[in-house]
């Protein structure tokens, strides 16, 4: 009887060994040619590549793509902006979201409807004491589809579809103190067009509690409010102005403290190199690879390309697009906007995470996301720390990642890896009305108008060393380039 259960013994651990060995043989590097792909030439890779990997859950990265980029709250005579970064933001976020979330998905709350004229917009936000106004203004990072802004709000359809094309610009006003009447207004990306709705919401209590509860006034002015969006200025017939502000523009007269920042390249040795191939199913000793004049690696395979540039810019180029980096869950048959999405982030997070996996993703969607009918889709992502945007200035490239998505694979993918650490060190930023004045002193000579659509802090991030802190920016009207002032 013991004899038999050794042979049994020696029989399991012989079949092991067969296992390994002919595992080792199939995906072994060093038996097949440079270049050469074993799962390649296979009818369907990503069948044989699934049974030798683990599962992998699908996560949904979107919890802060539904996140709005800032919440003005009015209150009469006060106002109070919460940015993503700030410690009272998931208070009022929070609310805001529940009251998304109930209202957008239930059409019988919704008892009438308008389109109103522009004057109303700004009347509605303005922080008039006399005026007793009370909303909440939300502006986010990007402008969604009203399907996909159900979506990463936590619900699957939205009756908003059928009324307003893309959004960015929302506000929540509630009337009065009692009853159940909130209005929202939805600003169209498209055309301004400012659709009013009077919404029957059963927890209105909740959104008086935090316009009332907000931290004091914090100064803050919309340039509408100020006079700065106005291209006439004097007396009698007016003197035009050349530089004009986009009217919903914050205007805030206080200093503010940033830190300063040090960014580098966490691809820093060969281990790095072979942690970044594998998460796109590379491996170095399988594939053709050389090393460029300026130092440039390049890894081509079958179907695609990976180069890493020494300032840490990753690039893949997939030669056959049906074989590109599958992003769809297993049980998705469609390349929606929410699924591609979904996956491209998911697929930048995972990159991030092979090379910095002590330090979060805290990159945000600029990319406006629209659906469109031939199921492509170009993602850009750009890198914030505690909340300040950072600029990447690479010359070919201004923003932290850019991700092409076709029929649910990624066919280009490039990547700007760069680790962001605070020195320990605060700076004290210029205020922002010193930033004003010098976009006066520049463009003042102007043949034409300027408008200035977006000023803001931000790091510039040029990949060379050294410590970095943030600097007023502008966005012009028509023009690509961005205006930053330096000391």
């Amino acid at each position: 009887m013991k004899k038999e259960k050794l042979k049994t013994g020696i029989l399991i651990i012989l079949i092991c060994s067969a296992v390994t060995l002919a595992a080792n043989v199939w995906f072994g590097s060093g038996v097949w040619p440079r270049g050469y792909d074993f799962f390649v030439s296979l009818p369907n890779r990503a069948f044989f590549s699934q049974l030798f990997q683990k599962e992998q859950p699908y996560i949904i990265p979107m919890e802060n793509l539904a996140k709005p980029r800032m919440l003005v709250v009015t209150n009469g005579g006060n106002r109070a902006v919460y940015y993503n970064s700030d410690a009272s933001y998931p208070a009022y976020y929070d609310v805001v979201n529940t009251f998304f979330k109930t209202a957008l998905s239930d059409e019988g709350l919704v008892f009438m409807s308008t389109v109103v004229g522009e004057d109303e917009w700004y009347d509605v936000l303005r922080n008039d004491e006399l005026l007793d106004t009370r909303s909440i203004y939300i502006s986010y990072s990007t402008a969604f589809s009203p399907r996909l802004f159900a979506q990463v709000v936590g619900i699957e359809r939205t009756w908003l579809e059928n009324r307003t094309d893309a959004v960015q610009e929302l506000i929540l006003a509630p009337v009065g103190d009692t009853g159940e009447d909130v209005l929202l207004y939805a600003r169209s990306l498209a055309d301004g067009t400012v659709s009013k709705f009077y919404i029957n919401y059963p927890q209105k209590a909740a959104l008086n509690s935090i316009i009332s509860g907000m931290d004091g006034n914090q100064g803050y002015s919309y340039a509408f409010e100020l006079n700065l969006h106005d291209s006439m200025v004097g007396i009698g017939g007016g003197v035009e102005q050349k530089v004009v502000m986009d009217p919903m523009l914050l205007i805030s007269p206080r200093s503010t403290e940033s830190a300063v920042i040090t960014g580098t390249n966490p691809i820093a040795s060969k281990t790095d190199t072979e942690a970044l191939l594998s998460v796109f199913d590379y491996r170095e000793r399988g594939v053709n690879r050389h090393t460029g004049a300026d130092g440039t690696i390049h890894f081509v395979e079958n179907y695609g390309s990976i180069s890493i540039y020494p300032d840490g810019l990753v690039e893949y180029y997939a030669v056959n697009e049906q074989m590109g980096v599958n992003i769809l869950p297993a049980e998705s048959g469609t390349a929606s906007l929410y699924d591609a999405l979904n996956g491209a982030v998911l697929f930048a997070e995972r990159v991030w995470k092979a090379l910095v996996p002590d330090q979060p993703f805290d990159a945000l969607i600029s990319s406006d996301l629209v659906e469109n009918e031939n199921g492509e889709y170009i993602f850009t992502l750009d890198y914030y720390y505690e909340g300040t945007p950072i600029t990447m200035a690479r010359g070919d490239m201004d923003h932290a990642a850019s991700i092409r998505v076709k029929d649910g694979r990624i066919v280009e993918y490039r990547h700007i890896l760069r680790r962001f650490d605070g020195t320990g060190s605060q700076t004290e930023n210029a205020p922002m009305l010193q930033a004003i004045d010098g976009l006066y002193a520049r463009f003042s000579e102007e043949e034409s108008q300027i408008r200035i659509t977006d000023l803001y802090l931000s790091y510039i991030e040029d990949t060379q060393e050294g410590g970095r802190k943030p600097v007023w920016c502008a966005r012009i009207d028509g023009r690509e380039e961005l205006v930053y002032f330096t000391e």
